[in-house]
């Protein structure tokens, strides 16, 4: 903070206030702010605020209905469900192609044969186990992407390996934990990959 003597004495200061007072040099000197503009700011700041009272007077429910609200919520919401589940379509399509360039280019015979085995103890194991198998769980000890890449390297029954999950998907060139959706897709690619070359 610059003090009110230097700012008495600043030569730029005084050629242009050469009648300014140390009240009015103190002033500034704690504000940053001359006291007019201090002045000024003070009724910029009291119009900003009667502006956003008088914008905030006005409400979603005293332009809508009950019913056009009521309306709005289900179309939207309706909107919303078709947008996460084109959304969720496209991640396993992604995952699916990655899963048979990898099948075809990288993946060796064993890890394939784990992956088959993970896929078929998930579908023989209760209804819609494959897909639940996939969905992220906030309370889960291990992400799927975990799980997923120890069944590969390891197979689907040992313990789960962190850190040779993440190698794998590194390895692979993914980059961070792949989605549940997406991983979904690249055991189908895979598994299926597998099915067409054993037939």
């Amino acid at each position: 903070m610059v003090s009110a003597w230097h700012q008495l004495f600043d030569a730029k200061l005084y050629r242009k206030t050469p009648s300014i007072s140390i009240a009015k040099a103190t002033a500034r000197s704690k504000t940053g702010l001359s006291p007019l503009l201090q002045t000024n700011s003070c009724k910029t700041i009291f119009n900003r605020k009667q502006t956003m009272k008088s914008t905030n007077a006005r409400s979603i429910t005293t332009i809508l209905s009950e019913q056009d609200l009521a309306e709005a919520m289900t179309r939207l919401q309706a909107s919303r469900e078709e947008w996460e589940m084109e959304q969720e379509r496209k991640q396993i399509e992604a995952g699916f192609d990655a899963g048979v360039k990898w099948g075809v280019k990288k993946a060796r015979y064993p890890e394939l044969r784990n992956l088959q085995e993970l896929r078929e103890s998930l579908e023989n194991e209760v209804d819609d186990g494959f897909d639940q198998y996939f969905d992220e769980c906030d309370d889960c000890c291990y992400q799927v992407s975990e799980l997923v890449g120890s069944a590969i390297v390891e197979g689907y029954e040992a313990k789960v390996d962190r850190k040779e999950a993440c190698d794998f998907w590194k390895s692979i060139g993914s980059e961070g934990s792949p989605s549940g959706p997406w991983l979904k897709g690249f055991v189908l690619g895979a598994t299926e990959l597998l099915e067409t070359v054993e037939d």
